[in-house]
């Protein structure tokens, strides 16, 4: 199951309740992903981060009238990093498989929103690097930069690292 623990933003963009969601220790750690606003002259996008291993999603809001929309696009964005990050197959449709069924709920852990604060910081530095250079946007390099970019809460180690070791684990 896909926990999505949102911001109140984005509690009250999509008109969502905030509910208290415990998640199991003992589980596999790949369902609890934290959703964030980032507004501004650009449009709307969504940051979404994995609890775990901190690796980072960009959705376009433009596209997400609705919750359920958002974890379409989550996921559409998401089959491909896990491509992209070599990930087997079998892990791939194992991972998408368990998010067939999704819970939105309230944020939970104060690190992991420290550490999407910081990363809503940088896509806003990178987002305005990209369009001052090229007058145009590129999320998915944008997430590659977020992804490769060493972080504390996880040992400086590296998003895409740790959510590859994590696939792979399946």
């Amino acid at each position: 199951m896909l926990v999505l623990r949102c911001t109140g933003n984005v509690l009250k963009r999509f008109r969502q309740r905030p509910r208290q969601v415990e998640v199991s220790a003992t589980a596999s750690g790949l369902g609890e992903w934290y959703v964030n606003t980032a507004d501004d002259l650009l449009g709307s996008f969504y940051l979404i981060v994995h609890a775990k291993s901190l690796y980072a999603v960009v959705v376009d809001g433009a596209s997400v009238p609705s919750i359920g929309d958002l974890v379409e696009r989550m996921l559409e964005r998401l089959a491909r990093h896990m491509a992209s990050l070599g990930i087997r197959q079998a892990a791939q449709e194992k991972v998408l498989a368990g998010y067939e069924h999704f819970l939105v709920a309230k944020t939970a852990s104060r690190s992991v929103l420290g550490s999407m604060n910081d990363l809503t910081t940088h896509l806003y530095l990178n987002m305005a690097a990209q369009m001052g250079a090229t007058g145009k946007l590129d999320l998915w390099a944008i997430e590659q930069k977020l992804d490769n970019m060493p972080q504390r809460p996880i040992g400086w180690g590296f998003p895409s690292e740790r959510f590859a070791e994590l696939c792979a684990a399946l």
